[in-house]
């Protein structure tokens, strides 16, 4: 896996859906630690044994060697300890803040609460409205 920077954000998934969860949005690196550390505050070793079967062929079953990362949800706020080898490699990506300017001919006010929950469920969190 390649270097993850703190402070940047992020979008994955994991190995163990059903386990770990599937996609994670929009997550914030908040540091990397070792194995020592994150057994200290997260129970990564009952995780580790969980997720042991869904390994891919080649990574090591010691979860003492693993890197773990400690991330933050920019959009619930919540914590997440995952170890770098519970991460699906193909499906990280760099989340860059970027603003769409998207109009909708014929809304009203009370449309708004609407369009908003609607994008809420497709994952877009921070909506910001402009009425003309």
């Amino acid at each position: 896996m390649g270097t993850l920077k703190n402070g940047s954000k992020y979008t994955f998934a994991t190995i163990a859906p059903a386990i770990l969860g599937h996609n994670f949005r929009n997550m914030v690196l908040e540091g990397e630690l070792s194995y020592r550390l994150a057994a200290r505050t997260y129970p990564v070793d009952t995780t580790a044994a969980a997720v042991a079967a869904y390994l891919p062929e080649g990574i090591s079953h010691d979860q003492t060697t693993y890197t773990y990362y400690l991330f933050r949800s920019e959009d619930s706020g919540s914590d997440l300890m995952i170890a770098s080898e519970w991460i699906r490699t193909d499906s990280i990506q760099e989340s860059l803040d970027t603003y769409q300017d998207i109009r909708i001919h014929g809304a009203s006010q009370k449309d708004i609460a609407i369009i908003k929950n609607i994008l809420g469920l497709a994952g877009f969190s921070t909506v910001s409205v402009l009425s003309t």
